[in-house]
């Protein structure tokens, strides 16, 4: 699988969850799209550090197949 990765400039402050070895994505989970933050561990693994649904998948360790878009 071929991911396109576009780098986008945001004028946002810096929080402690900000580093330069994670970022925004869109993932696909139990057949709902969520946005997270996550963080590459290794062999394609990331771990999602932040999400926009309350927390829910905080933690949760995903493959790289379950990303279909990200921000840089």
């Amino acid at each position: 699988m071929i991911f396109r990765i576009q780098k986008v400039m945001m004028n946002e402050s810096m929080s402690y969850k900000d580093s330069d070895d994670s970022s925004w994505c869109n993932l696909l989970i139990n057949g709902s799209n969520v946005r997270a933050k996550v963080k590459h561990l290794h062999a394609g693994k990331f771990r999602i550090i932040e999400d926009k649904v309350d927390g829910k998948y905080v933690g949760m360790v995903v493959d790289a197949s379950d990303i279909f878009h990200c921000n840089l």
